[in-house]
This record gives structure tokens, sequence and C-alpha cells, in this order.
């Protein structure tokens, strides 16, 4: 199993973490999206199985902004489907359907319903009334 280095970037430049510290103070109940970008590190070698474990590192993370969450979120599901190998459509027809939807809807991939965006960016979700 890859292991994740608990080092980050020490450049202020490369470390888009350090940006939102007090964000995470003032609301620690809240998830944010974040890029990164990652290499190997290290590759440790257990002598008496000879597996191999990469440990990867963080090289630069960054906050995605706020606009840019529903097309983040887009790719994040098209990767996860890939890695599944579920059947991924070409990114082009993928934003042709969603045309067709309208501005303000989206397709609930588990229900195939069209349901409204609420302004925050997620589905609305019409069995709880406090929409959590």
């Amino acid at each position: 199993m890859t292991k994740l280095s608990s080092g980050l970037p020490k450049d202020p430049e490369r470390n888009g973490l350090a940006w939102i510290g007090r964000d995470l103070l003032t609301n620690p109940q809240h998830r944010h999206l974040m890029l990164a970008i990652i290499d190997c590190s290290r590759i440790t070698t257990d002598t008496d199985t000879g597996m191999r474990e990469p440990t990867a590192r963080v090289l630069r993370i960054e906050r995605v902004h706020p606009q840019d969450v529903p097309e983040v979120e887009r790719l994040v599901r098209r990767a996860l489907e890939h890695r599944q190998g579920d059947a991924v459509l070409p990114i082009d027809v993928e934003r042709e359907i969603e045309s067709w939807l309208g501005e303000g809807f989206r397709l609930n991939p588990e229900t195939g319903e069209l349901v409204p965006v609420e302004d925050d960016g997620n589905p609305a979700d019409s069995t709880d009334p406090n929409g959590v």
C-alpha cells in the first residue's frame, strides 16, 4: 500500500495549505477541496518478502477556487470512474449533456433524477428539509 509522507513543502509559494490555516482554525468542521502534485520520495523494501512500498511526497498543494469546485468535482468523479474501471464519457460529451439539463440542474447518478443545484453548488436534497 502506498504511504503519504507527513511533510509538506517548506516553501510557502508551494504550500497552499498554510494559506488556509486561519479557515481551518475558525471552521474546523468545514472541508476544503485541494489539488496536490506528488512524486515518490522513497521506496521501502521488506527484505523478508521482497515487497516494495512507495511513499508519496507532496510537491505542491493548493485550495481550489470556489468558482472552480463544480469542474474539479467533475474531474474527481471522472478519475474515480477511471480508477474503478467504469465507463467514462469524453469530457466534451459530458459537458454537452449537462448543457441539455439546463443551468442550475444536475443529474443524480445514483437515481437518474434531475435535481436542482443549491447556491453552494451541491444538489438540493428533497428528502431532508434541513439540507443535511
